[in-house]
């Protein structure tokens, strides 16, 4: 981690991600995430359907 990094590298495993704010992330993938101080961003992974 770096000091006042505003930002993220982020390794996606396989699978279908929804993130908090509705968006969805498929993966295998490696994305920068940005990280606003106002808002902490979190990932859950979608059951198979």
């Amino acid at each position: 981690m770096e000091k006042g990094a505003r930002s993220r590298e982020v390794v996606f495993p396989e699978g279908t991600w929804l993130e908090d704010d509705g968006s969805e992330v498929v993966g295998p993938v490696v994305l920068e995430i940005e990280v606003p101080l106002e808002r902490l961003p979190y990932y859950r992974l979608q059951p198979n359907t």
